[in-house]
């Protein structure tokens, strides 16, 4: 891998450069060891998907080929480093081979799923608005909720390609296709828009709201073919996206009026929770309608999660 962390609950990612590494850490434990006759100063950080700690390699001493430093897994707790989930390691899609399938969970909630949640609730304002840019469709209250009670309806947060990075496409993707028919779109939506062109009966008025110009008409999303791959040592996540007519194909299925596929960009989510408080922009509504659904999902999970937000220190 060509990034890092420097600590599991540390929400920025870095370039692996050495420039970069000694800046973020000032050459201190535990992240710099001097070399004390080893080849090399013995240097960690993190992964910056599952969070588990990860050793640099080639950092100050060259590598064969002119290759660049990179970052490889410990496998095991480090000294400095007190997460390590075992579950997550073997999910990381620097570990893992292949993609995982949609309905694929982790088996236990402990660590990174439930860090993952706790991002989610405690940052759910933010992960509406990645989601409101990327489909240009200015998502509402009523909907967002219904969207975060799917994903704990079906446990999403053991989704085993979930990560904190990827919370707000997630939450997208772990719900079936579903209608935007009443909602606002944005003026530069223009995939969806011209998707309702081709929708019988449907129509954008002039505030942008999809409505109907007859007895019936229906638009819907869906996010599907979530695609993690590792390309020149970093991860690279695409999702696609539909836009769906209530008509229907010879055999039955939704028409596909509208479709484009987009690659996830992680930074845009971790740049939004790790912002200062005084210049983050929330939204309190979206806060307590993800509360009340973690309530409504689980009580006890509820105060979990509740009291990490009031007491955050790292991932346990």
């Amino acid at each position: 891998m060509r990034e890092f962390r420097l600590q599991a609950n540390s929400e920025m990612r870095f370039n692996l450069t050495r420039e970069s590494f000694e800046s973020q850490t000032r050459k201190r434990r535990p992240w710099f060891e001097p070399a004390h006759g080893q080849a090399e100063d013995v240097c960690h950080a993190v992964c910056p998907e599952c969070r588990n700690p990860i050793r640099i390699i080639g950092l100050y001493v060259p590598l064969p080929n002119g290759q660049s430093a990179y970052g490889r897994h410990t496998g095991m707790q480090q000294k400095g480093f007190p997460f390590f989930d075992a579950e997550s390691f073997a999910l990381c899609p620097y570990v893992r081979k292949g993609k995982p399938s949609r309905s694929a969970r982790r088996k236990s909630i402990e660590g990174l799923p439930l860090y993952i949640l706790q991002i989610l609730v405690g940052n759910f304002d933010h992960a509406i608005r990645i989601l409101r840019e990327d489909t240009g469709v200015n998502i509402s209250r009523t909907l967002a909720g219904k969207l975060l009670a799917n994903y704990l309806g079906t446990r999403g947060y053991l989704y085993a390609g979930a990560s904190v990075s990827n919370t707000p496409w997630m939450l997208a993707y772990m719900n079936p296709a579903f209608s935007i028919f009443g909602q606002f779109l944005q003026e530069e939506a223009t995939l969806i828009r011209n998707a309702v062109a081709a929708v019988p009966g449907a129509i954008v008025q002039p505030d942008g709201k999809i409505w109907k110009d007859g007895s019936f008409a229906d638009v819907g999303l869906t996010f599907a073919h979530h695609n993690p791959r590792i390309v020149d040592n970093r991860l690279v996540e695409t999702l696609k996206l539909w836009v769906l007519s209530h008509e229907q194909t010879r055999d039955g299925n939704a028409k596909i009026v509208g479709r484009t596929k987009f690659t996830i960009r992680p930074e845009r989510f971790e740049a939004l929770i790790s912002a200062p408080a005084h210049r983050q922009r929330r939204n309190t509504d979206l806060l307590d309608i993800a509360k009340a659904c973690l309530i409504a999902h689980d009580v006890a999970l509820a105060e979990r999660v509740f009291q990490a937000l009031e007491n955050p220190t790292t991932i346990d």
